[in-house]
């Protein structure tokens, strides 16, 4: 229909009425385009924020994780502490056997495990760049990078 318009108004060689067609055409696409821009920056707010909550409440794990495993090695260094005692110490008659309970104490052992899901998401989904702010992407980027290089040390 506008083409039909157009084509007639370009035989007629109404020029006025062409550029004002072409304009308003021109216009409608822009308007819509950046419609959809903003459209798809308030999707991306709304997706960075809902994120960052979630890497929010990874962290807040991962921090008692860290707190119950530093617990569970004070622990075992107590225990450690006590079976030397024994074994410097103690000469009572059930001395090995206390000695025996100590040790297999200390063979418990509890692996630190410092994922986040919602990191590994974004990871691998390709959406980091959804954290709009560089500087707190790059300081997630290393924080999870160092875990895991620590994770493998511990």
């Amino acid at each position: 229909m506008i083409l039909r318009r157009v084509m007639e108004r370009l035989r007629k060689q109404e020029w006025t009425a062409v550029a004002i067609e072409f304009a308003i055409v021109v216009l409608g696409v822009f308007l819509g385009l950046q419609a959809n821009n903003w459209n798809q920056a308030a999707i991306d707010h709304r997706a960075e924020a809902a994120y960052l909550s979630q890497l929010r409440g990874d962290l807040q794990r991962i921090e008692g994780a860290v707190r119950d495993q530093i617990e569970f090695e004070r622990f075992q260094g107590r225990v450690a502490g006590a079976v030397f005692d024994l074994i410097e110490h103690d000469r009572s008659a059930d001395r090995g056997r206390r000695i025996g309970m100590g040790l297999s104490q200390l063979t418990m052992r509890r692996t630190l495990r410092m994922e986040s899901p919602t990191f590994t998401d974004l990871q691998s989904s390709g959406n980091l760049e959804i954290i709009s702010d560089p500087t707190l992407r790059a300081d997630i980027i290393s924080y999870f990078f160092f875990t895991r290089r620590l994770e493998a040390v511990i």
